[in-house]
C-alpha cells in the first residue's frame, strides 16, 4: 500500500491507497509524527508520497529512511519527476497542488479538455487540453481568505464565522446584519466568480467538463445536468499517479 499526504496552506490531507484505489482518507487542521506513525502501524505502507507548499516536517526524513519514499517540497528543486501534462513552460515551477490536479484530470479525461477547479486557502483554475497540455489560470482568494481579509483589512467589521449547514444558502436580500452581509459577500461572491469562469472556458473550449476539487468544493457542487462534479480528493489522486509515475 501507498501513503499520499498532501500539505496545504491550511490542512493536511493523507490517503492510503491500495493500487488505483483510495480505501483510506483523513484531513487534519494539525498534523505530528503520532499521526503519521498511527497510519503507519495500521497500514502495511511500502511507499508514498509527501508534497507540500512549504517544507517538510523535520522529522519526515527520518520516518521514511531506508523506504521509497518521495519528499517533494519547494526547496528540492533538484527533484526532477515525470508528468502526464506538459506545458509551455517549467511545469515544476507551480504549486505542488496544481500539479496534481491536472495530473488526475489527465487520468480521468484522457481525451478530452477538462476544467478543475481547486477550491482551497486559494481558488485555482487549472485547464488540461486533449493533447495533455496543462494551461494553468486564475488564482483568486477563497471563502476564508475573503472573510479574514474583510475583517483584517477593515476597523468595523466583525470576523465572520460560516456554518454551511445552518446558514441558508443562497441567502436572501436584503439581509439584516453585517455578519450575514460579509458570509453573502464571501459565499455568493465565489459561487458567481465560479459560473463566470465557467463560462468564459466554455465559450472558448466548449461544453467541457467542470470538476471541483479541495476543502471547499461539495459546497459549490452545482447539478449533474451542467457536467460540474465534485472531487475533494482529487489531489491525492493526482499524487498517487505522480508516485506509480517516478517509482
Amino acid at each position: 500500500m501507498k501513503l499520499i499526504v498532501d500539505i496545504g496552506n491550511t490542512k493536511v490531507k493523507t490517503g492510503v491507497f491500495d493500487g488505483k484505489e483510495l480505501v483510506a482518507s483523513q484531513s487534519y487542521d494539525a498534523w505530528c509524527r503520532d499521526d503519521w506513525r498511527r497510519l503507519w502501524q495500521r497500514f502495511p505502507i511500502e511507499s508514498g508520497i509527501l508534497a507540500t507548499v512549504s517544507g517538510c516536517p523535520d522529522w519526515v526524513a527520518a520516518e521514511t529512511a531506508g523506504i521509497p519514499f518521495l519528499l517533494w517540497d519547494r526547496f528540492r528543486p533538484e527533484l526532477t519527476l515525470r508528468y502526464p501534462v506538459c506545458g509551455s513552460y517549467d511545469v515544476a515551477k507551480l504549486g505542488r497542488d496544481r500539479i496534481a490536479i491536472s495530473v488526475a484530470l489527465r487520468c480521468l479525461y484522457p481525451r478530452q479538455s477538462v476544467l478543475g477547479i481547486g477550491m482551497g486557502s486559494c481558488i485555482t483554475y487549472n485547464l488540461v487540453r486533449a493533447d495533455g497540455r496543462f494551461d494553468p489560470g486564475a488564482i483568486s482568494p477563497g471563502v476564508y481568505m475573503r472573510l479574514r481579509g474583510m475583517h483584517t483589512f477593515t476597523h468595523s467589521l466583525p470576523q465572520a464565522e460560516l456554518d454551511w449547514q445552518a446558514d441558508t444558502w443562497p441567502t436572501p436580500v436584503p439581509v439584516s446584519d453585517s455578519e450575514t452581509a460579509l458570509r453573502a459577500g464571501a459565499v455568493e461572491g465565489v459561487r458567481y466568480e465560479l459560473e463566470g469562469f465557467i463560462r468564459r472556458y466554455r465559450a472558448e473550449f466548449g461544453d467541457i467538463p467542470v470538476v471541483l476539487t479541495g476543502g471547499d468544493a461539495g459546497y459549490f457542487e452545482f447539478s449533474p445536468k451542467k457536467r460540474i462534479f465534485a472531487r475533494p480528493n482529487l489531489a491525492l489522486f493526482g499524487l498517487n499517479e505522480i508516485l506509480d509515475d517516478n517509482k
